[in-house]
């Protein structure tokens, strides 16, 4: 069953021009536009609220609710509000979300016309053409 189901999306897939690859799980953060791209920069910017909110109130999260600290649900509180300040600011910048994919080569001309988009980390000039 599950590889006709298979087989039946690669055949539409071709159908309509699309070029499926199949990475290994160990090499899918490289070129994978979310992980990559998107999700690394999303965390940063958590990061950093979440260090500054450490630096205001290391008490609240340090030491449990009997003694000051923070409880949990004003912890994910917190962590919701930081999460959709994060997602309004990336929402708004279509020409980041856009770079996450031409980047990583999944939002290119199948032509070649665009590989000068793809943008791999600690490679030069790459061309997957010239593989």
């Amino acid at each position: 069953m599950y590889s006709l189901v298979l087989y039946t999306v690669l055949l539409c897939a071709i159908a309509k021009g699309t070029y499926l690859a199949f990475i290994p799980a160990e090499l899918s953060d490289v070129g994978a536009p979310v992980d990559h791209n998107f999700g690394a920069n999303f965390k940063g910017d958590l990061g950093v609220m979440f260090k500054e909110e450490l630096e205001k109130n290391i008490d609240g999260w340090c030491n449990p609710p009997e003694h000051g600290g923070l409880q949990a649900w004003q912890k994910r509180a917190l962590l919701t509000m930081w999460v959709a300040a994060v997602w309004a600011k990336f929402r708004e910048d279509h020409e980041f979300l856009k770079s996450c994919f031409t980047s990583t080569g999944w939002l290119i001309k199948k032509d070649g016309s665009e590989n000068h988009l793809i943008k791999i980390k600690g490679v030069e000039n790459y061309d997957y053409m010239d593989i």
